[in-house]
């Protein structure tokens, strides 16, 4: 891409109102107006819960190549992250797990560039884990693909420092026959941005997403999650559940069927929780059917506190308000999760951590 991204605008007026009218471009601009290559880059090592396999990058040299990516980039923040790139890193995971510990800068800007190939029963964890006294900017982009008949899943944590910000681009496509089922936390600091496109054009693949992400005081995420569905007997299934003290969160959620994809499923569901007054939320999924022969398509939309009858009921068994709080938010963020990611001791850890992210205050 040659055009600068200077010229190009954060999003476009037929965009709104969507997620990315609630993104902080301001805190964005900071960065990008007079961008600096960090120079220092590092991990939260107390949040480092699993040995990795590989770290991120292993060069800290200028990127020279182009990096494979299937999505047009026709907006400032995504050409910023692909003309600014330190890294670009290709990994295939035939039928087995790794971890990728992704490092984050100390101040200024990082970017970098994953393929990720996954064949057979292939299992990768992203960590993007802030050192505590981050000030910068991390950008990622993952251009993610499933082999024929692959069962694969990928789990992606952030957890980000009060005082840096992240963007996460992702593309994925499945081929015949595979499933992939994705679990994302996500902490954010100052804010996190992250936009998700998913194409099942070949048949009989199936996708399920899930998300937790907390934005504790102050701080903001913006979530854009698309799926198109273009085969038979495809099936896609995003899922978020959201929970935010005194901060703000965002979702739009789209999930398309297209013309042709006969016995296709779609189901797309937002769980939005505000903690308290000044907790702002936002939710807008979206479906569109163009296949008269879809055998599901279903969506829903929640943004509402915790019940206080639910939360009574806890207290008059002894539970005091944070522990019935507590109990009733991981019960929220169990409902999203794929089966197998609950009993992972690793997910359970940053479940945890996300919740004790909300916790200082979270009795007022």
């Amino acid at each position: 891409m040659n055009q600068s991204y200077l010229t190009l605008p954060y999003q476009y007026i037929a965009d709104s109102p969507t997620t990315k009218s609630y993104a902080k471009w301001q805190i964005f601009e900071e960065y990008l107006q007079n961008p600096r290559r960090a120079a220092r880059l590092g991990v939260n090592e107390k949040l480092l819960f699993v040995k990795p396999h590989l770290k991120i990058p292993t060069d800290m040299a200028p990127h020279k190549q182009e990096a494979d990516w299937p999505l047009n980039i026709d907006t400032r923040l995504p050409a910023f992250h692909f003309q600014n790139l330190s890294t670009s890193t290709t990994i295939e995971i035939r039928g087995e797990e790794k971890v990728l510990l992704i490092e984050k800068p100390l101040s200024d800007t990082y970017s970098a560039h994953l393929n990720i190939y996954l064949e057979g029963k292939a299992s990768a964890t992203l960590l993007l884990l802030s050192p505590e006294d981050s000030e910068g900017l991390s950008t990622l982009s993952l251009n993610i693909q499933t082999r024929k008949e692959a069962e694969a899943k990928i789990s992606i944590i952030v957890i980000d420092s009060p005082k840096s910000a992240t963007a996460l681009f992702k593309a994925t496509r499945l081929e015949p026959n595979s499933t992939l089922k994705e679990t994302h936390i996500l902490v954010p600091g100052r804010t996190l941005h992250l936009e998700s496109e998913t194409f099942l054009d070949q048949e009989n693949a199936t996708y399920i997403s899930s998300y937790a992400v907390a934005t504790p005081q102050n701080r903001s995420a913006s979530i854009q999650t698309s799926a198109y569905i273009k085969a038979p007997r495809t099936a896609a299934e995003i899922r978020l559940a959201g929970i935010s003290h005194n901060g703000e969160l965002a979702h739009k959620g789209t999930i398309r069927i297209h013309k042709g994809s006969q016995e296709a499923r779609g189901k797309l569901s937002s769980r939005l929780i505000p903690l308290t007054p000044n907790s702002k939320v936002y939710a807008a999924p979206t479906l569109e059917i163009e296949s008269d022969d879809a055998a599901e398509a279903q969506h829903s939309a929640s943004q509402s506190p915790l019940d206080p009858a639910k939360l009574f009921y806890l207290q008059s068994r002894a539970l005091t308000e944070l522990e019935a709080k507590r109990l009733l938010l991981m019960a929220e963020l169990d409902k999203v999760l794929p089966e197998d990611a609950k009993r992972e001791p690793t997910v359970q850890k940053y479940l945890e951590l996300l919740l004790a992210s909300l916790e200082i205050n979270i009795h007022k």
